[in-house]
């Protein structure tokens, strides 16, 4: 079984334990303030590593465009599940990570809108 493999099949628990644990969902909380402080909606988020895309939701509600990517094809199921019951974001996208291994990724920071 790959990492993958495995990430997927534990999908829906790992998302139970990280939204039930309270240093974990002060700490997202830490984290959507920040990213409120560098872009406002309507920014483009691209969110690597999404798993089960409890970040990439609270994101598109706050009104950001995400692409969320994520290598375990499981976890990808469970933003779509999610997406559709939850909210069916128009701004909501997501693909797999493995179709970008060959792909160079380079971001560059700039305070610049």
């Amino acid at each position: 079984m790959t990492s993958d493999q495995a990430f997927g099949q534990l999908a829906k628990q790992y998302e139970k334990e990280t939204i039930t644990n309270p240093i974990v969902r002060f700490t997202r909380k830490q984290v959507y303030r920040h990213v409120f402080t560098l872009k406002k909606p309507p920014a483009s988020i691209l969110e690597i590593n999404a798993g089960s895309g409890i970040d990439a939701l609270a994101l598109a509600k706050m009104g950001y465009t995400i692409l969320a990517t994520d290598s375990s094809d499981g976890m990808l199921d469970r933003i779509k599940e999610k997406n559709i019951q939850i909210l069916y974001s128009k701004n909501l996208t997501f693909m797999s990570c493995r179709k970008l291994r060959k792909s160079l990724i380079f971001s560059f920071p700039t305070l610049e809108d």
